[in-house]
């Protein structure tokens, strides 16, 4: 029996603004402000001021962190996104300057929704794959004959195709003594890559890898029927002299095939084309 694979989410944190309101008098003013973000026990991101904040350049595009994470349960309406600003030197060395949490559910509801959309019974061709898969002890023969061969959907692909959501949200953060001290904005998005992440790389010669740019990554989203052109691959020549019914047409020995002609451009053309009479007036 083959096992669910747990899928694979990311979360993208950037920090729009923070305001605090109620200062902690307690906290050095030399310490960069730092909030800390916790989903579970899988996700934890800080993300500090003076390395995200853009003090030096405020017109810059703003940065953030982003974490992979694998999803071991369905999300909940009881499970929250926990947000903790503190003044911050070190893990042991923090002021808390304020808390809150975000329902979460929502979010996921959505990604999951588009991820099912976007790959369409991605886990019953993944399982049957698995099960056709050829092994030394058996041969499954039969793969090599079946129905499914002949529906491009069910090409099993290195990575499923990503799908992701983006909210921004004004957050009231409070201290232990439930007082409001400030207001965080918050950009999260959410990605969902499906059960694998497959990437391209090589090797330099001082042994270290880099990763490829991402025009020279392998398409993983494919395009839909309707805008794919259709295709033909055509053998011998014993049709040369009729016309390819497909817009595009592979030949291995690099043999022309016409195109078929098309009626309806024609009849188009001529609701558009001026009177012959004319075109001969402007030709002379």
């Amino acid at each position: 029996m083959a096992v669910v694979p747990h899928l694979i989410y990311m979360f993208e944190f950037v920090i729009d603004d923070l305001v605090i309101t109620l200062q902690n008098y307690c906290a050095p003013d030399e310490y960069p402000i730092c909030v800390e973000i916790s989903f579970r026990n899988c996700v934890y991101v800080i993300v500090c001021d003076r390395d995200s904040g853009n003090c030096v350049d405020p017109c810059r595009p703003k940065t953030g962190k982003r974490c992979l994470f694998p999803l071991t349960s369905p999300v909940t309406e009881e499970d929250r996104l926990h947000i903790h600003v503190y003044k911050r030197r070190s893990n042991c060395c923090k002021f808390l300057l304020g808390l809150s949490e975000i329902s979460i559910h929502t979010l996921f509801k959505r990604v999951d929704k588009a991820f099912e959309a976007q790959n369409d019974g991605w886990l019953q061709r993944w399982m049957d794959q698995l099960a056709d898969l050829p092994r030394m002890k058996d041969p499954a023969s039969n793969v090599m004959d079946r129905c499914d061969c002949f529906d491009s959907s069910y090409e099993r692909r290195e990575q499923l195709c990503p799908v992701s959501s983006v909210i921004k949200q004004l957050v009231p953060i409070f201290n232990l003594c439930s007082r409001q001290t400030g207001n965080i904005v918050l950009i999260i998005r959410l990605a969902c890559h499906g059960p694998t992440i497959t990437s391209v790389y090589f090797r330099r010669e001082d042994g270290k890898t880099e990763a490829m740019s991402s025009s020279k990554q392998p398409q993983i989203c494919p395009s839909s029927e309707a805008e794919e052109p259709r295709k033909c691959h055509r053998s011998f020549a014993c049709n040369r002299d009729k016309q390819c019914p497909c817009n595009i047409c592979v030949d291995e020995c690099g043999r022309k095939c016409p195109k078929a002609k098309q009626k309806k451009s024609k009849k188009q053309a001529k609701k558009h084309c001026p009177p012959k009479v004319e075109e001969e007036t402007i030709a002379m």
